[in-house]
């Protein structure tokens, strides 16, 4: 499994690389769109068209995403099936081992019963049988299985932030198609749109608190002990639960500001219609 894991490795991160250059550019773009969405002279179809592309963009890229996150859930899987399988087998073997020990202690006893020598060989029977399946499986090492587990938590996190992106592109896009841009204003149409994108902000914030929540009790659930390798995979995991909470704070305070700034151009509107 060595070689795949590599290669899985080398996917993710290939992925994530280029999400993080496609993403960096767009969010100084979408803030500066933002500020001046409802600018004179502005040209709507290129607004609507760009977080139509954006929402678009995003939305395939977290398929994909998810298409890496099953392939990877899956070989999981397999990998758990295997060790679990290894695990029941030699457990299974050694306990035979252990009769089939006692019985041959017995070999020099005259008053040995025959039906102990016919044990002694359906046991031989059933262990070469067991080994001969044990031989079959892939030789797996549990410590592969930890770096997968860490892998599809990863993915699925990820997908979770591409899923808010694509829910505020969409609202922007709704605010782009309710902007005037040089038409006499619909008040009202623009001020529906600002809430609406309001909600979505404040949704998101709300969401982002649960995942926040969520994080620390998967931190704190860890168990930074064991092998090796399982001290890796809680070191994996301890880091990435202590990242994502700290961009999803950061965000949830950025979000806060766009709230804030929804509501002033709220108020602006309203002061207009009086």
């Amino acid at each position: 499994m060595e070689p795949d894991r590599g290669e899985a490795l080398r996917d993710l991160l290939d992925w994530t690389t280029r999400y993080l250059d496609f993403i960096t550019g767009e969010e100084a773009l979408i803030q500066e769109d933002y500020a001046r969405v409802s600018a004179r002279g502005a040209k709507k179809e290129l607004q609507v068209g760009y977080f139509m592309e954006l929402a678009a963009t995003t939305e395939s890229m977290a398929q994909e995403l998810r298409d890496r996150v099953a392939g990877f859930e899956a070989v999981r899987k397999q990998l758990a099936l295997n060790v679990e399988r290894q695990r029941v087998l030699q457990a299974e073997i050694f306990d035979l081992r252990s009769r089939l020990g006692w019985l041959r202690s017995r070999d020099n006893d005259p008053g040995r019963p025959r039906e102990e020598r016919r044990n002694e060989a359906r046991l031989e029977r059933k262990i070469g049988s067991l080994q001969s399946e044990l031989a079959t499986l892939p030789n797996v090492d549990p410590e592969v299985l930890q770096y997968y587990t860490v892998l599809v938590e990863q993915g699925r996190w990820q997908g979770e932030w591409l899923a808010l992106k694509v829910e505020e592109y969409r609202a922007l896009r709704a605010l782009a198609e309710s902007v005037p841009y040089g038409e006499p204003r619909d008040l009202e149409e623009l001020g529906q749109a600002y809430r609406r994108l309001s909600r979505t902000y404040q949704g998101e914030i709300s969401r982002l608190n649960r995942r926040i929540d969520e994080l620390d009790r998967k931190r704190e659930a860890v168990n930074p002990s064991g092998t090796p390798g399982e001290l890796d995979r809680a070191r994996n995991l301890i880091d990435l639960y202590e990242r994502l909470h700290q961009r999803y704070d950061r965000r949830v305070r950025e979000l806060k500001g766009l709230v804030g700034a929804c509501d002033a151009e709220l108020s602006e509107l309203h002061s207009l219609q009086r």
